[in-house]
């Protein structure tokens, strides 16, 4: 993170939420990361200026219930920041597939990639709610559309796994029949060539 005019990021609060998310501070930008327990960003908001929503000295954040504080030690107040919609929607996908909850996880991902295409991580979430589903085909799809690898070689090693367990047997009666059928030929062959010689003879 870096802005031009500002210099580099300069962290110093961090909040920690439920499901493992947690909120960090940055008093160079005046922006609030917000992330989830494997490190995707969720949201970003804030910044320096004299905007509403914009800080002069922003210096700690503190989380209350769907509300998210932040005091600006310049101008001695305190800023208070309203969860909207979409970020509640993606906080409930976060916290379900916390729990454990992958049917409810899927559907609010879902919601909240309709009200933000861009947000890979929703399609990443969906693919993990789905891949505990053990629906593997169907999970490394939303993995290759979030481009995270490692979930859709995952997805598609236990997808290719699943496949070969599930058709082995009659792969395997294949096998053997086209085997018979080889050594019932090559037998048949070595009948007529003992036919034909004796013929000659």
């Amino acid at each position: 993170m870096y802005s031009n005019e500002l210099g580099p990021s300069r962290l110093i609060d961090v909040d920690v939420g439920e499901s493992d998310m947690y909120s960090v501070l940055d008093s160079k930008m005046g922006r609030i990361f917000t992330y989830n327990g494997d490190g995707y960003l969720l949201h970003i908001f804030g910044g320096i200026g004299n905007r509403l929503g914009q800080f002069n000295t922003p210096v700690a954040l503190e989380r209350a219930g769907d509300r998210m504080l932040v005091l600006d030690k310049a101008l001695g107040e305190i800023t208070v920041f309203q969860t909207t919609e979409y970020g509640r929607t993606l906080h409930e996908a976060v916290h379900s597939y916390f729990n454990g909850n992958e049917d409810q996880a899927s559907v609010l991902f879902s919601k909240a990639a309709d009200m933000n295409a861009n947000l890979e991580y929703a399609y990443a979430g969906i693919g993990k709610a789905l891949l505990r589903q053990k629906e593997y085909a169907e999970s490394a799809q939303y993995f290759k559309r979030s481009m995270e690898r490692e979930g859709y070689s995952k997805a598609f090693l236990l997808f290719r796994k699943d496949l070969l367990r599930e058709h082995f047997s009659w792969m395997m009666s294949g096998l053997v029949l086209v085997a018979a059928t080889i050594v019932t030929v090559i037998i048949v062959r070595r009948q007529k060539r003992r036919t034909t010689n004796a013929g000659v003879k």
